[in-house]
């Protein structure tokens, strides 16, 4: 994937696409062959500023709101609380930014999770996004507008996109178990 590209990741459960992403990420050894810009991945020492990623099982922490968003390397998260339809959210928080969130805080739904661990990995400034399943927990309607929103926002850099739905338009590469 190019900078300026999006490619849809698909395939049926267990083939391995999230896989894939953690290999990337170098979150877990693998075999084979991952490059970026043709230097394998585990080889990489300055990654995260290469590669972030949303994972479908990401950590909403047990501080701040504010604070989970910080771990991004960003101060200001305004344009992509918009962007994600947080900003509602942060209006109804007691706290506002400063509510605490996460195991033992606030109950956050799974869509508002889900928008958080998003937000955090469009606010970095790594030129390759590997978002996995981003529109998961979603009503239909409010995914499409977050779909459209990414794929404008972010056209500068390289999307891969792990999806099971939605994304259509968007070219496509399925992975077989």
């Amino acid at each position: 994937i190019a900078r300026g590209q999006a490619l849809v990741l698909r395939g049926a459960s267990g083939a391995g696409k999230t896989t894939s992403a953690m290999g990337i990420l170098n979150l877990i050894r693998y075999s084979g062959s991952l490059t970026i810009n043709g230097v394998e991945v585990n080889r990489i020492s300055n990654l995260s500023n290469l590669v972030v990623g949303a994972l479908q099982n990401g950590h909403i922490f047990n501080t701040s709101l504010r604070e989970n968003l910080k771990i991004s390397g960003a101060e200001e998260f305004d344009e992509v609380l918009q962007l994600l339809e947080l900003d509602q959210l942060v209006s109804e928080l007691p706290d506002g930014l400063d509510t605490v969130i996460g195991d033992y805080g606030r109950g956050i739904s799974g869509g508002e999770a889900k928008r958080i661990i998003l937000a955090r990995a469009l606010l970095s400034k790594a030129p390759l996004l590997i978002l996995d399943e981003p529109t998961e927990h979603l009503d239909p309607e409010l995914a499409k507008r977050i779909t459209a929103r990414i794929l404008d926002k972010y056209r500068d850099r390289a999307l891969l996109i792990i999806t099971h739905s939605g994304w259509s338009g968007v070219p496509q590469l399925k992975l077989n178990a």
